[in-house]
């Protein structure tokens, strides 16, 4: 014998359907969970890049913002002009003004960034092997933008981020890819 007729049944189905659809249509007319699944991608993006300098260690954005905090830190953009152009984070240099004065930084926490973190995962592995204590911004300035963190190009903020490729357009909502 049922608990449920097929009339009370046909009834509450319609009002089930909404109950577990309603969060999930929240979430999609909010956009709440896409910025969610872009840095979910950003990470396991990293992640697979991270095997080609897995011993090289990395810094997210809380420990890099903590780190500045406790010592000067050299924040190294090894990204190519046509990307620095359009923004950094501040206070960072580029990649060719560390080289011509690496030896002033030798006793400095070096931080290398990029897009997402494989060019700089890469440059920091070179650096420790050099003798620097250098460490890689795990998902470079996607990461950063998506923690809040602002960037500037040569007129103040901006929100515009140079993404190297489609691929790594995985910008938060209010900013602007540039490939």
């Amino acid at each position: 014998m049922s608990i449920v007729s097929g009339h009370t049944l046909k009834l509450l189905l319609p009002l089930a359907v909404l109950i577990l659809c309603t969060p999930v249509a929240l979430v999609w007319w909010t956009g709440a969970g896409d910025s969610r699944s872009k840095t979910e991608k950003i990470e396991a993006l990293y992640r697979r890049y991270k095997k080609g300098f897995a011993d090289t260690p990395d810094v997210s954005v809380a420990e890099l913002l903590a780190m500045r905090d406790k010592e000067p830190v050299v924040l190294v953009d090894v990204r190519g002009p046509d990307e620095s152009a359009v923004s950094v984070i501040p206070g960072s240099i580029s990649i060719l003004d560390f080289n011509d004065e690496a030896e002033k930084y030798k006793d400095r926490v070096i931080v290398a960034y990029c897009t997402i973190g494989y060019r700089s995962g890469y440059y920091a592995k070179e650096l420790r092997e050099e003798g620097f204590r250098a460490f890689n911004l795990k998902g470079g300035i996607l990461a950063w933008v998506h923690h809040g963190q602002k960037i500037v190009d040569d007129s103040g903020e901006t929100h515009r981020v140079h993404v190297y490729s489609s691929k790594w357009d995985l910008l938060p909502d209010g900013y602007e890819a540039v490939r």
